[in-house]
């Protein structure tokens, strides 16, 4: 049995003129020693810069031959290997000008393999069992991986976190709903003591003023934008404008946020959707604003305020937790997508606090899990950015919960949930002072702003 390929090669024609005509014997030479050019031939098989051949003219304008390879490889696959490595090598003819890698691959003819005695065999398909053993292996990395970085992270805590910080001095650090709240707090902290250069985005105009006129006296830097989260296009104007007027956003905090604490039938409609365009669309906006200059940098860092309320369904806060729960899937889904496509530099942080005592959900009580005080949640926070830490659940009391959620039939967990008052927290929601509780279209900005507390 033989076989017979036909490729765009390099033959002898500067010896013998007569040798380019179609049908005459030629000799074939493969000459790139570029590993990018040559596809590496398997079972000990020469490279092809190594060795020479002999063909048969095909078509001298498409610098086409045809090898004719005997049988004496030492299995079928290997024979059919010694055809398919020289008919995949990117090569040129002599007496043609030189090409560059991409002109050549561009048009490098697709081998055609033909079978001159009986058929020879096809590559065989894996066996299940081949398949199932891949598998299993990559499994078994994967678990292998899994050790290693527990361990590491094991030994990793017990160095005090603050020698693990990395340098934010003069970076640009985008915090939305920065007019109060958690949203100050943090800007503050981030441009203070840490160096940030903060870009304040908050839809209430004297609040954020305030917290652009308070760093800016302590001897910060930061810039105050007015700016409609829950509109694409006022995102869209205003981060093209904050580029032109401040530079490149290198951390962007999607902070903001909003919450009605009603029954889900009393909820207007107009009052879900604002909730959707809030928590959870304006992510897609921002990051979609600010991530292509990250991509194009190789750096940056994404932070989403989510809440345990994504972790946890609440009595009368349904669009509140369904937008947190997609806040937290939208913020992982972008982290698996850039790991994906190599950019293992642009960190992702998920924060999920239980409430925070700053206003916005004034009334709630709590059973068991204490309310949360704003600096301790801020100081969290924001170690956890300088860490490049990926997810903060808060406090830490409820990892174990999460975990028991999973674990056990979801009438033991609602009944868990309940005795730890959980579920009845929301009976007494008041909202932020000075706003109704369920404020309407017209007086929500002044009411509850875009700012958020968990």
């Amino acid at each position: 049995m033989s076989t017979t390929a036909q490729i765009p090669c390099v033959y002898d024609g500067l010896q013998q003129q007569q040798s380019q005509q179609p049908g005459n014997e030629v000799q074939a030479v493969g000459v790139s020693k570029n590993p990018e050019d040559v596809i590496q031939p398997a079972d000990g098989i020469p490279p092809l810069h190594q060795q020479s051949f002999k063909g048969t003219l095909v078509n001298h304008n498409n610098n086409t031959i045809s090898v004719h390879t005997p049988n004496n490889a030492s299995s079928p696959n290997q024979h059919r290997r010694n055809v398919s490595v020289t008919a995949n090598c990117y090569l040129q003819m002599l007496t043609s000008p030189l090409k560059t890698y991409r002109e050549r691959k561009a048009e490098t003819v697709t081998p055609t393999i033909v079978e001159e005695a009986s058929v020879a065999a096809e590559p065989q398909e894996k066996s299940n069992f081949q398949k199932d053993m891949e598998t299993a292996m990559e499994l078994m990395g994967a678990i292998g991986y899994a050790i290693y970085g527990i361990t590491v992270a094991i030994f990793v805590s017990i160095i005090p976190r603050r020698f693990r910080y990395k340098d934010i001095t003069d970076q640009i650090v985008l915090v939305t709903g920065a007019g109060s709240g958690i949203g100050r707090l943090m800007a503050k902290k981030l441009a203070l003591n840490h160096g940030a250069v903060i870009v304040a985005w908050d839809i209430n105009k004297t609040g954020n003023e305030e917290t652009v006129e308070q760093i800016r006296a302590a001897g910060g830097k930061c810039y105050g934008y007015q700016v409609d989260v829950s509109s694409r296009e006022s995102i869209y104007a205003a981060a093209e404008k904050v580029t032109a007027e401040v530079g490149k956003v290198e951390i962007l905090i999607n902070n903001a946020g909003i919450v009605t604490g009603k029954k889900f039938l009393e909820i207007p409609d107009h009052m879900i959707e604002k909730t959707m365009d809030v928590n959870v669309l304006s992510n897609f906006w921002t990051v979609k604003a600010f991530l292509p200059a990250m991509m194009k940098d190789g750096r940056g860092h994404i932070v989403t305020i989510a809440s345990t309320a994504g972790l946890i369904g609440v009595n009368r806060l349904v669009d509140y937790c369904a937008s947190k729960y997609a806040a937290m899937g939208f913020n992982e889904a972008v982290q698996s997508e850039l790991r994906a496509e190599g950019y293992d530099k642009i960190y992702m942080t998920c924060v999920c606090p239980y409430y925070i005592n700053t206003g916005m959900f004034d009334g709630v009580r709590s059973k068991v899990v204490s309310i949360l005080k704003p600096e301790a949640v801020v100081n969290d926070i924001v170690a956890g950015i300088l860490t490049n830490q990926e997810q903060i659940v808060m406090p830490r009391a409820l990892y174990p919960l999460l975990v028991l959620k999973m674990m056990v039939p979801g009438e033991v967990g609602r009944r868990i949930a309940a005795a730890l008052g959980i579920t009845g927290t929301m009976m007494a929601f008041k909202g932020r002072p000075g706003g109704p509780p369920a404020p309407s279209v017209a007086n929500l900005n002044q009411s509850t702003g875009q700012n958020k507390t968990s």
